[in-house]
């Protein structure tokens, strides 16, 4: 199969799916996973520019049927996240794909997870204090308060690229606990901004 069309034979594969949702997300799922191999990044990007077209001949020929199958491409993302300390589970919430981001704040030093509704883990580590502790984060450095912060926000002692679902966690050090900060935001080489 030629890599610039890579993405056809998978959604020829799906459409013969009784499932059509379903098979669909799983494709679409899969199209995105091959878009951070080298040798499919051009193929990508034809299958970017496909879906652009789907789009607006679905909007422009009113197919609401279509329009709503074109949506699990659209909203790829749809899902519960939830972090989690051992066994605890400390914050949840509703992702889908139109949020910007997630703070999570009294962020204390353990080993989290941060796992999506089916149980999938998509990022596990430990956070230490050296990451959550302004004075052993940043030592000898005074606490930014917030209204002393850079217009670009408070400073972050570690990022981490969950670059499989275009997720950026920041790790922002506190006097007793620390924060996460995770966004949707990741420059064209997959790493947080």
């Amino acid at each position: 199969m030629n890599n610039e069309l890579y993405f056809i034979e998978k959604l020829s594969v799906a459409l013969e799916s009784h499932d059509l949702r379903c098979s669909l997300h799983a494709a679409f799922a899969d199209i995105r996973k091959s878009s951070h191999n080298p040798q499919f990044a051009r193929g990508y990007q034809q299958f970017l520019l496909f879906m652009e077209e789907v789009e607006r001949s679905c909007l422009k020929e009113s197919l609401p049927e279509a329009a709503s199958y074109l949506d699990c491409f659209l909203r790829p993302s749809a899902a519960t996240l939830s972090l989690v300390k051992g066994e605890l589970k400390i914050a949840e919430r509703e992702w889908t794909g139109c949020e910007k981001s997630w703070w999570i704040q009294n962020v204390t030093p353990g080993a989290y997870c941060l796992k999506l509704e089916t149980g999938l883990i998509i990022w596990e580590g430990d956070l230490t204090s050296s990451f959550l502790l302004w004075d052993e984060a940043f030592p000898g450095r005074g606490f930014e308060m917030a209204a002393a912060t850079e217009p670009s926000g408070p400073t972050p002692s570690q990022s981490i690229t969950i670059a499989e679902y275009g997720l950026c966690m920041k790790v922002l050090p506190g006097i007793e606990s620390g924060a996460l900060h995770i966004e949707h935001a990741m420059t064209e080489d997959k790493h947080c901004e």
